[in-house]
């Protein structure tokens, strides 16, 4: 039944949209997809700070970009150090 779905569909159906295969495409919840003949695979593309003073700073995270920013509680244009990112 797998084989007959992929002769009939030219792609991956994943979240309302087709995606042709071999194709990389990123989703609205920031994750990076990739669609093959026998699956479709997502990865997490947000770093997430780690390692910063979290009684003084805040991490926020910016939809449109996908990423942390790491500023002051109470100053939050002050932009505050990170020492390391995780995945």
């Amino acid at each position: 039944l797998v084989f007959v779905l992929c002769l009939i569909y030219p792609g991956c159906f994943r979240d309302g949209e087709m995606h042709d295969f071999g194709v990389y495409w990123y989703t609205k919840d920031c994750l990076r997809c990739y669609c093959t003949r026998e699956v479709v695979s997502c990865c997490n593309i947000t770093l997430t700070p780690v390692g910063y003073d979290q009684e003084k700073c805040e991490s926020v995270f910016d939809v449109e970009s996908c990423s942390y920013q790491v500023r002051g509680k109470i100053n939050p244009l002050q932009r505050c150090e990170v020492e390391s990112w995780v995945i």
